[in-house]
C-alpha cells in the first residue's frame, strides 16, 4: 500500500511511523517539519500512557506537577497534580516522530503540496519540485489542510479558536503550569514552563476581539507574574485552533473511500481546552489501524465512536464554562475543598472523562453551589454510534 501523508507534525509523522512499521510506502510531505507550534506544549499523562511508542521518542522535556488557577478577579489557587504534566517543545516532539518516521521507511520530501488529482492508479499529489502518487491520501496538514479544503469542507469561522502569545525567555515561574481567566472572554491564558523558556498564551473566538486586543489581554496577565521578564515582541505568535461545536462535530466529514484528515486537520481538539496532542496521536493510531482493516471508512466509523463523544461533551461545556460567575466560583471552590482540586487535577491528567464529570462534581460541592456546577456541566449527550 502506497500512502501519501500531507504534513509531518506530531499526527502525521505518527501515522507515518505506525504505517511503515507495518509495511506500507509512505511519502512524507512537508517543507519545513519540524517546526514550533504555538502552544503549551502539555502531553496530558493519558497521552504518554496510551501511546508509550510515542512517548518514548519525546526529548528535553520538563515535568511539572503543580497547576495555578487564576480567577477573572486575580484570585488563585493551587492544585497539585498526582500525575505530572510533560511539557516539551512541539519542534523537539515533532523531530523525534519524524526520525524515527524515516528510520521506519518513511520518506520525507521537503516540498508544499499545491494540487491533488485522483486517477485510475490512485492519488497524484503535485509539488512545485514533482509528482507524487499514492493508493491513499491524507491530510494532516493543520487547519488549513489542503486535504480538508478540496475533499471536506473548510472550517468556519465559527469553528475556530485565535490563540496569541509570546516565548518569554525563561521559564516563569519554573515550576508549574498558570492558567488566568478574563472576564468576557471565550478562553484563558496560560505560561508553560518548558526546559529554556516558556511559552505564554491567550485564545478566544476567531473574530470575537482583534488581535491587539488579546494581546494587551496577555500582557495585563503576565504582568502580575513574579519575576517575569519581559516577552520580545520578535517571538509573538498566532495561530488558529479547531473548536467545533457539537452540530460541527456531526456533519464532519474526516475520510472517503480513499483518504483520511488526521489532528488538526480533522479538527480534532478539545473545545473547552484547546488541548490536542492527545487527539492527534489517537486519530493517527485509529487510521493506521483501519488501513490495517477496511479502509478509510473504517477511521471514519472508529472516529465517531472513541472521540466524537467526548468532543460532543466538551463543546457543551464550553458554552457556559468562561462565563465570569462561573469561572470566579471554580477558583473559589478549588480553593476551598480538595475533593474539586482532586477532580480538576485528573482532568488535566485526561483520567477524569467529561462523560462522568458532571456526576462527580455534583457529589463533590457543596449544596450552595450546586445549581450553578448543574447549570455548566450538564452539556448536550451525544448521539448513540454504530
Amino acid at each position: 500500500m502506497r500512502v501519501v501523508v500531507i504534513g509531518a507534525g506530531v499526527a502525521g509523522s505518527y501515522l507515518a511511523l505506525l504505517l511503515a512499521r507495518g509495511g506500507a510506502r509512505v511519502t512524507l510531505l512537508d517543507p519545513r517539519a519540524p517546526w514550533e507550534k504555538p502552544c503549551g506544549g502539555g502531553i496530558p499523562p493519558r497521552a504518554l500512557e496510551r501511546f508509550p511508542d510515542a512517548a518514548g521518542l519525546v526529548s528535553a522535556a520538563r515535568s511539572v506537577r503543580t497547576l495555578r488557577l487564576v480567577s477573572p478577579r486575580g484570585a488563585a489557587c493551587r492544585v497539585e497534580l498526582d500525575r505530572p504534566l510533560t511539557i516539551v517543545s512541539r519542534r523537539e516532539m515533532g523531530r523525534g516522530l519524524l526520525d524515527a518516521a524515516r528510520e521506519a521507511g518513511a520518506r520525507l520530501v521537503r516540498a508544499r503540496a499545491t494540487g491533488l488529482a485522483r486517477g485510475s492508479r490512485g492519488w497524484r499529489v503535485e509539488t512545485l519540485s514533482g509528482e507524487h502518487r499514492g493508493d491513499v491520501l491524507v491530510g494532516a496538514d493543520g487547519v488549513a489542510s489542503l486535504v480538508r479544503r478540496r475533499l471536506s469542507r473548510r472550517f468556519d469561522p465559527a469553528d475556530l479558536t485565535m490563540a496569541v502569545g509570546y516565548w518569554l525567555p525563561r521559564p516563569v515561574p519554573e515550576d508549574q503550569v498558570v492558567v488566568g481567566f478574563a472576564a468576557g472572554a471565550a478562553g484563558y491564558h496560560w505560561v508553560f514552563p518548558r526546559t529554556d523558556h516558556a511559552a505564554a498564551g491567550t485564545g478566544d473566538r476567531l473574530g470575537a476581539v482583534p488581535g491587539r486586543e488579546l494581546f494587551a489581554r496577555l500582557d495585563r496577565f503576565l504582568q502580575d507574574l513574579p519575576g517575569r521578564p519581559a516577552p520580545d515582541p520578535r517571538r509573538r505568535y498566532a495561530a488558529c485552533i479547531p473548536s467545533l461545536d457539537a452540530e460541527a462535530l456531526r456533519r464532519n466529514r474526516v475520510a472517503g473511500p480513499d483518504w483520511a484528515l488526521v489532528g488538526d486537520a480533522a479538527g480534532w481538539a478539545d473545545p473547552l481546552t484547546g488541548e490536542g496532542i492527545y487527539y492527534a496521536l489517537a486519530s493517527a493510531r485509529l487510521l493506521a489501524e483501519a488501513l490495517g482493516r477496511g479502509g478509510p471508512p473504517d477511521y471514519a466509523r472508529m472516529c465517531r465512536r472513541e472521540i466524537v463523544p467526548e468532543l460532543e461533551r466538551a463543546a457543551g461545556y464550553a458554552r457556559t464554562f468562561f462565563r465570569t460567575a462561573v469561572t470566579e466560583r471554580l477558583v473559589a471552590l478549588c480553593r476551598e475543598d480538595p475533593c474539586i482540586r482532586s477532580i480538576l487535577a485528573d482532568l488535566v491528567a485526561g483520567v477524569q472523562d467529561y462523560g462522568g464529570l458532571r456526576r462527580r462534581l455534583l457529589a463533590a460541592v457543596p449544596g450552595i453551589a450546586r445549581d450553578l456546577i448543574f447549570t455548566v456541566f450538564q452539556g448536550p449527550e451525544p448521539r448513540a454510534r454504530a
